[in-house]
């Protein structure tokens, strides 16, 4: 009996073991889908209704298993049969659910929807596709009870009303998707408008003219405030639609707004090539000629036609004017440029005429200049720039023995402290130089405030950036023009451009053998403004009667402006600037390196020195040192230390006997170029009458740097000392032993003698 009733058992047996892998198959997925989101329960009973078609067996179950079970009550899902799993897996693309089944089954190469009809797979199509907010919308319900979960509104959609029913979902899905279209339209286009204004209100203007055609009422481009007032003039010419952008593609190229591009992207795909189609070939080149004209053809054209005085900067306001006074149309376009260029050419001829080149009787690049071609410029300045950049790691500060030094040998990484944006302040953090300039490179865009104390290494930070961009040493500069500028060069009545022009424009007619003015090159900044880096070094010494460059900060002409300057009147430029920097000087780790730097053929010296200063790190029982190490922070006196080590191997014992060391150093580095004996200490100034000169020196640059300092101004000119001390071989002498330090030449041209102070 036993032996007849073996196969029965090995059946069950096989039938129980087969029943146990099959539960801890589906126990498996259960947890993958409750692990991986709570709510895709909620979306398997909108799968799997019409298949239980019984609401109160949905309602109940909590997890997936639990509706697994009553699949299985329904013969749905069996140990021999799981295909519907395989179904599931792939409507509801969980991938994931794919290798817990391999480990238990073959997964079929390719699964056959059966079980799930076409208006079933819609409905989960809806849900994964649209947002709650999108489909609460579009049905009027704005209830909070389904907790943001799209599912369990789809469940309550399926049972209280009709909209989801098989004959009123495809109206409803498209009702749906135009909703959506629309939205996402109007945000695009409120976006970009945005960003135009931001940019630069004069795009608004550019746009009324490339527009001006679609317009019905020209009134309605009058009354247009911004972009998106001019997208709806489009929208009502039925030119700019939800499901055709192609005129905001044509506006980006024929613009050159190319940071547009960027917010297009985020909602629509931007073509490889755009035709231009919906522009007329005169009104593309109305727009050409409004980004390219010059300063000095706007100045003809407002005194030729009598354009009002309030407009005649803006070339967009001209060419509205114009066209409504109907001097420019698609007919006069021609005759317009002749009389423009008649009007060039007679202001020409009052100047000194074209040469022609020797033999060959052409025009000289001068006239190719008039014309439009900039390239010679910006070959100029790429080069000009390089070359004088290339330099700025070399000076000689005060109490340096040696002629010059080398910052990039030198530098040092500061202590920074940065914030983005237009936060307080107080909430900057800790960054290095190349997280900073990382900042700066990522943004299209970008106006850093660079405040710090004096001496504590603002201007070195500027040379030191603007030698490694000449020496292609860093690349957050890679493809534009870098100007290092002082702001006590801006002149009253004079802007930054102003100051680059005058300072260049002879030297570039010297070297091109041209002849064009500083406003043409001032042009050129203007309308390559995107090209140029403004690295501007001090701003507390902007002469007094001089303009804040505070338009720099406000406006998107430059894009790229890197501002140095001490504590205090710079609210303005913090509010304004997206990045600002705070300079700590050097922090324990950067005195190290500094001085190990200083001292690397002695690295005894340093180490020697290193051990002196940390004694008194934290020494609060001695102020004098305690103080000595604080000073150490400023680089500027830092480097002075290193000097007065390196020469006596030992320091004063107080701050006053400090810097009348420094002072000795000072002028013993005269006496050793000029093979003088040395000062042992400064008391001997005051005790030897063969030292008097010192003494006089002393108060002839003391007079005249008092009167600068009253003017804010840090530096001086050989001629100023002359107001103060006629005898002129003292006052050379003052210059050379080295109180004061000469900057280089902003050029090659440029031949003036300015010193300054530490």
């Amino acid at each position: 009996m036993r032996f007849l009733c073996k196969p029965y058992y090995d059946r069950m047996k096989e039938a129980m073991q087969c029943c146990g892998h099959f539960n801890r198959l589906l126990l498996d997925i259960s947890s993958a889908i409750s692990e991986k989101d709570e709510k895709y329960v909620d979306m398997l009973k909108v799968l799997y209704r019409d298949l239980v078609n019984c609401r109160s067996d949905l309602e109940k179950a909590k997890s997936a298993f639990d509706l697994f079970k009553v699949l299985k009550a329904r013969g749905i899902l069996e140990p021999e049969d799981i295909s519907v799993l395989f179904e599931t897996i792939e409507i509801t693309e969980w991938r994931y659910l794919k290798e817990i089944i391999e480990k238990y089954e073959t997964y079929p190469d390719k699964v056959e929807i059966a079980r799930f009809s076409a208006h079933r797979q819609q409905i989960v199509a809806l849900g994964k596709t649209f947002l709650l907010e999108d489909l609460q919308k579009a049905c009027h319900l704005y209830k909070d009870e389904f907790d943001s979960n799209i599912w369990k509104l789809i469940q309550h959609l399926e049972y209280t009303s009709s909209v989801l029913t098989e004959d009123n979902i495809p109206s409803f899905m498209q009702r749906l998707r135009k909703k959506v279209l629309n939205e996402d339209f109007n945000q695009l286009l409120g976006e970009m408008s945005n960003a135009i204004s931001k940019e630069d209100k004069k795009y608004v203007d550019m746009l009324r003219v490339l527009y001006s055609d679609t317009a019905e009422f020209k009134e309605e481009l009058v009354r247009a405030k911004s972009a998106f007032d001019l997208f709806q003039i489009l929208i009502v010419a039925d030119i700019l639609k939800p499901t055709d952008i192609s005129v905001l593609f044509e506006t980006i190229e024929l613009t050159g707004l190319r940071f547009l591009k960027k917010i297009i992207e985020k909602y629509r795909e931007y073509p490889d090539k755009v035709e231009i189609t919906l522009f007329s070939a005169y009104r593309q080149r109305v727009v050409a000629w409004g980004k390219n004209v010059l300063c000095e053809v706007l100045q003809n054209v407002r005194q030729r036609y009598e354009i009002p005085v309030n407009i005649s900067t803006n070339p967009w306001k001209v060419i509205t004017y114009l066209e409504n006074k109907d001097i420019i149309s698609e007919d006069k376009w021609s005759s317009f440029l002749m009389n423009v260029k008649s009007s060039d050419n007679e202001e020409a001829s009052t100047s000194k005429k074209q040469k022609l080149n020797e033999g060959n009787g052409e025009a000289s690049t001068s006239k190719k200049l008039k014309l439009g071609e900039d390239s010679v410029i910006r070959e100029y300045f790429l080069e000009e720039q390089k070359q004088s950049l290339k330099e700025k790691n070399y000076y000689c500060p005060p109490t340096y023995i040696d002629d010059t030094i080398d910052i990039d040998d030198l530098f040092t990484d500061l202590e920074l402290v940065k914030r983005e944006g237009r936060g307080k302040r107080v909430d900057a953090v800790s960054a290095s130089l190349e997280e900073i300039l990382n900042l700066i490179s990522s943004k299209d865009s970008c106006k850093v405030l660079i405040e710090g104390e004096g001496g504590m290494g603002k201007t070195t930070l500027l040379r030191y950036i603007s030698y490694r961009w000449a020496n292609k040493k860093d690349n957050t500069f890679l493809r534009e023009i870098v100007f290092l500028i002082n702001i006590r060069d801006i002149k009253p009545n004079e802007d930054v451009i102003n100051v680059i022009s005058r300072i260049h424009v002879e030297n570039f007619n010297r070297r091109k053998k041209m002849e064009i003015t500083s406003a043409e090159l001032g042009s050129f900044i203007t309308n390559h403004d995107n090209e140029i880096v403004l690295l501007l070094d001090g701003l507390d010494e902007l002469n007094s009667e001089a303009t804040r460059p505070i338009n720099l900060f406000e406006n998107k002409n430059f894009s790229k402006v890197l501002l140095t300057s001490r504590p205090g009147n710079i609210s303005d430029f913090a509010n304004k600037c997206n990045v600002y920097v705070k300079v700590l000087g050097f922090n324990s780790n950067s005195i190290k390196q500094f001085i190990d730097n200083f001292f690397i053929r002695d690295p005894d010296s340093g180490k020697s020195l290193r051990k002196y200063l940390y004694k008194y790190e934290k020494d609060d029982d001695d102020d004098n040192y305690s103080q000595l190490y604080d000073l150490c922070r400023s680089p500027m006196l830092l480097l002075s230390i290193c000097t007065i080590w390196k020469e006596k191997k030992c320091l004063p014992q107080n701050l006053a006997s400090l810097f009348e060391e420094l002072f000795c150093c000072i002028l013993n580095q005269y006496n050793k170029k000029n093979h003088v004996k040395k000062l042992s200490n400064f008391a001997k100034i005051r005790q030897y009458k063969k030292y008097e000169k010192y003494e006089k020196c002393f108060s002839i640059l003391g007079k005249c740097m008092y009167e600068s300092l009253k003017e804010n101004k840090f530096s001086i000119e050989f001629d100023d000392l002359s107001k103060y001390n006629s005898n002129e071989d003292e006052n050379c002498f003052a210059l050379a032993i080295g109180i004061l330090y000469k900057e280089l030449p902003k050029s090659a041209q440029d031949f003036s003698n300015v010193y300054t102070a530490p």
